[in-house]
């Protein structure tokens, strides 16, 4: 018996050594090129961009579905786009996002739906690889919340560390998957889907989890800090495919609902963003240069709607 906890001991601590060494080890190279590095660019874009400004925030809904460059030409503003993907979730969206808000600036928070159900708030995967790979100064603010929903993860992140194709070598001047820092172009936007074959796009999944009112209060929070900073924030509605949009119209209307209830400038309504599959790229909600011109242009006639 005093063998078999002498060997169970032994086992413990060295599990636990190997999860240490994986939880501090830095970036594997294939994690460097993730698209999650992106946000470092982002911010410097928050940065250096000057006034005036048109801030989006959101996933990868807006990430993957706008062309900045119509915003510039249309608004006079000079737009920065933060957004990389929904794992990363509403409340570190928010939280990290307005620091870099300043006086005049215009901002446009489009949440995709599933972030006002269950727990896809507090973040995901994306989150948890954010905080530990991209921004490690931003696990230390991270909520109860966040911590509880992301820990899941936290063992494939160790064992990625470990893992061998983690380390293949790939040459700096190829050209970037779809899925890279470097697909995204000087405003932020990912650009590097334009042009390539779009893919066979499945519906979205029913939407099953209770409403999450916490992701209400916490753009309620950041809303009225952003004004008190002399911002103006809109909420826009997720871009989605017809066929997804129609299996989850009755918690989408729930969503829309409450953000009316609640006093929010918003863009538009949800049903002006339902999109055909021609539009789409690789996902119910991720867009062709085809689908990010229309959506942008719809954008821009419900930001001069609230202007006039």
């Amino acid at each position: 018996m005093k063998l078999f906890l002498k060997k169970l001991l032994i086992f413990s601590l060295l599990f636990l050594t190997i999860g240490i060494a994986g939880f501090f080890a830095p970036p594997t190279p294939y994690a460097l090129r993730s698209f999650l590095f992106a946000q470092i660019d982002k911010d410097s874009l928050l940065v250096n961009t000057p006034a005036p400004r048109l801030v989006l925030i959101g996933g990868s809904t807006l990430s993957m579905g706008i062309n900045s460059q119509l915003f510039k030409d249309s608004l006079k503003l000079n737009p920065v786009n933060t957004a990389i993907l929904s794992g990363v979730g509403l409340e570190y969206m928010l939280n990290h996002s307005r620091q870099f808000i300043k006086a005049g600036d215009i901002v446009i928070v489009v949440p995709d739906y599933d972030q006002f159900y269950g727990n896809k708030m507090y973040g995901q995967d994306g989150l948890l690889r954010t905080v530990l790979d991209v921004s490690r100064k931003d696990y230390s603010v991270l909520s109860f919340n966040q911590w509880l929903n992301i820990m899941p993860y936290l063992p494939e992140y160790v064992y990625s560390k470990f893992n061998v194709l983690e380390y293949k070598s790939t040459k700096k001047n190829d050209m970037p998957a779809v899925y890279e820092r470097r697909s995204f172009n000087k405003f932020g936007d990912h650009t590097a889907n334009w042009g390539q074959e779009p893919k066979t796009i499945d519906a979205l999944s029913e939407i099953i989890s209770d409403f999450n009112y916490q992701a209400i209060n916490e753009l309620r929070n950041f809303k009225d800090e952003m004004q008190q900073k002399g911002a103006t924030v809109y909420v826009g509605f997720q871009a989605m495919q017809i066929r997804s949009f129609k299996k989850n119209i009755d918690k989408i209307n729930h969503v829309h609902q409450e953000l009316h209830r609640y006093g929010f400038k918003l863009l538009g309504t949800p049903e002006k963003y339902e999109l055909a599959d021609s539009f789409l790229y690789d996902s119910p909600d991720h867009l062709t240069k085809k689908g990010a011109d229309f959506r942008t242009k719809l954008l821009i006639n419900d930001i001069n709607g609230y202007k006039h």
